[in-house]
């Protein structure tokens, strides 16, 4: 995904956090002040990161993995509406979206990169033990009870779009009012109108020719997620295999090249980009129908540029 039309802001400000780069762009009459409220943006990401990430093992996150079976443990409020909503997400996309599938993305080598196709009995043995569905919630004090061991807590498919809600808050608060930030592409965020006026312009690109623009979306106050394998992948037996997996047969997904999401919040639509790629567009209508601020494009396998977009199109073309 790319910015078009909207000129480059100044000032810029940069930091890597999530495995991956995050950059604000905002604009304004004060830099001083711009370039203060970006920085305090990225303080918000990086403190994030720090309470997410499963790869840092004093994270809330690899600290709720840690607990024992039929403990419970307390956490933070917003961290425990983050896995609330996470949890309406999947019952809402019929377990196509489970942030408790860690282990099966450890048994097929996801979360290390050494990748390696299981057996279907390995995934079967997984899977009967995997799910946030089987996560016990208390609303009143914030617990969570982890019933089985082989349960695995990991944001990676919402976590950005989370920190990036977040960071656009932080800037907000600050007084900005004409900002873009981004996850390593893959999820964006338009804060306000871009410089001049009208909506921040992005091209989605198709993941194996970027050169062609499959779709334009102008979003204000809105963000675009993106959903791919192109970021993890692997071939084994002459099939390709990516990071994406369906939760509710612990494969890969497969038909779905990409999807993009947008609508008004960037946690939901991190979520929702990796929900339609199990899904495909069929099964992602009916969910988008009830959804009418939402829009979702596909590139189908083998689709030769040719997109699917579901929704109002973000006032796109």
């Amino acid at each position: 995904m790319a910015k078009r039309g909207a000129g480059r802001a100044s000032p810029v400000v940069a930091r890597p956090a999530m495995g991956c780069l995050f950059e604000v762009y905002l604009s304004g009459a004060d830099r001083e002040a711009l370039a203060y409220a970006g920085e305090a943006a990225l303080d918000t990401i990086s403190e994030l990161d720090a309470q997410l990430s499963v790869y840092r093992p004093s994270s809330d996150i690899s600290r709720l993995n840690a607990t024992p079976p039929h403990r419970s443990v307390t956490l933070e409020p917003a961290l425990y509406r983050l896995l609330r909503r996470c949890d309406e997400w999947r019952t809402a996309t019929q377990g196509a979206f489970d942030v408790g599938m860690g282990k099966v993305l450890r048994l097929w080598g996801f979360h290390d990169g050494d990748h390696r196709k299981p057996t279907d009995q390995q995934v079967r043995l997984v899977l009967l033990q995997c799910g946030a569905a089987r996560l016990v919630w208390d609303d009143p004090t914030r617990t969570v009870t982890m019933p089985d061991p082989a349960i695995e807590v990991n944001l990676g498919a919402v976590g950005k779009g989370y920190a990036l809600d977040m960071a656009a808050e932080t800037l907000r608060t600050a007084g900005v009012r004409s900002a873009v930030l981004h996850g390593g592409t893959s999820t964006i965020v338009a804060v306000g109108e871009q410089p001049g006026g009208g909506g921040w312009s992005f091209d989605l690109r198709d993941v194996d020719a970027p050169d062609r623009i499959l779709h334009t979306m102008r979003l204000t106050d809105e963000t675009v997620s993106t959903s791919a394998d192109t970021e993890q992948r692997f071939v084994a037996d002459g099939r390709r295999y990516g990071h994406i997996m369906d939760p509710r047969t612990g494969w890969p997904a497969h038909g779905v090249r990409a999807v993009w999401v947008a609508g008004p919040c960037a946690a939901e639509t991190d979520a929702l980009s990796t929900a339609f790629n199990v899904l495909g567009p069929d099964a992602a209508r009916d969910h988008l129908l009830t959804r009418p601020d939402l829009t979702a494009v596909f590139l189908m396998d083998g689709s030769n540029g040719q997109c699917v977009v579901i929704g109002n199109g973000h006032r796109g073309t």
